[in-house]
């Protein structure tokens, strides 16, 4: 496993840290893009991505020449979101909004010539920004024909710090506390030390995703009405059922599909003699936080 020195400093503003659970950006306008950050390895400074226009928006950025090597593009580009990135959206109380990761799509010109890509959050629970890192993505993952990839690493899974002391990056579980002190997140690329063409890796979709949960539900009567109700979760949406015994199938009731809020719900029905079976389903639910207007 390969990992460059982490950024030392961080450059977050203080705006609002308002995380959302199932916060979805996929840079529809260049305005929205300019708010996300890009740290250049290659001459340690910190521009506004790329945005690419199109039916699917993107950003991006080519790999710059290193200045100590005259032909050499060995120099990683780290792409970051602080609280000034949608009010906030990607930053914040990750542990109490139940947010169990974080997913982006990515592509890559030249997919044979990435060491590696990695994701980062930055957390101040020590007092301090301290940066942990997911399990690195090799560049064999990628190799073939251009196509964009889904990486989702899961805040269960391993993730690793920079401890000084010991001058190695080890593996830290990210705890309740980190995760409730969430200042940025964030995407490094680093290029292979034989890359010698100046090529552009490219990210879309990235989001925070949200845990799902089945919810509890209550039941009701009220004047002969059957009453089914449950409090709706952020990054969850819901779909109640009622089962068909003409066709032994459970069928969606019309209106009470994709239901999303964080409110209790109800829902109310006439019985009927023969008696009705019920169920609430939940999937996740994102919300796409920059829009055009």
């Amino acid at each position: 496993m390969k990992f460059a020195l982490p950024l030392l400093y961080s450059l977050t503003i203080s705006s609002s840290y308002s995380a959302l659970a199932g916060a979805w950006e996929t840079f529809p306008t260049e305005d929205k893009a300019a708010d996300w950050l890009l740290y250049d390895y290659a001459d340690d400074m910190i521009y506004a991505p790329n945005w690419f226009n199109g039916e699917n928006p993107y950003i991006g950025a080519s790999f710059a020449e290193n200045s100590a090597i005259t032909g050499s593009y060995d120099q990683g580009l780290w792409f970051y979101a602080t609280s000034v990135v949608a009010d906030g959206a990607f930053t914040g109380d990750f542990h109490r909004k139940g947010i169990r990761g974080i997913e982006v799509d990515v592509f890559f010109t030249d997919a044979d010539k990435l060491d590696f890509c990695d994701i980062v959050i930055g957390s101040d629970s020590t007092g301090e920004v301290v940066y942990y890192y997911s399990v690195d993505f090799s560049g064999t993952t990628f190799t073939g024909d251009p196509d964009w990839y889904f990486l989702n690493p899961l805040f269960t899974e391993s993730w690793f710090r920079f401890d000084e002391a010991a001058d190695a990056f080890v593996e830290t579980p990210l705890t309740p506390a980190i995760l409730s002190n969430v200042t940025e997140i964030g995407i490094r690329f680093f290029p292979t030390t034989t890359n010698d063409t100046p090529w552009t890796p490219q990210i879309d979709n990235i989001a925070l995703t949200p845990t799902v949960n089945a919810p509890t539900v209550d039941f009701n009567l009220s004047n002969g009405n059957y009453i089914l109700s449950f409090d709706q979760n952020e990054g969850n949406q819901y779909t109640i059922q009622n089962y068909n015994f003409t066709i032994n199938e459970w069928e969606s009731i019309t209106g009470q599909t994709d239901l999303v809020g964080n409110s209790n719900y109800s829902f109310e029905k006439n019985l009927i003699p023969n008696g009705e079976f019920f169920r609430v389903l939940s999937s996740a639910s994102y919300k796409q936080v920059s829009v055009t207007h």
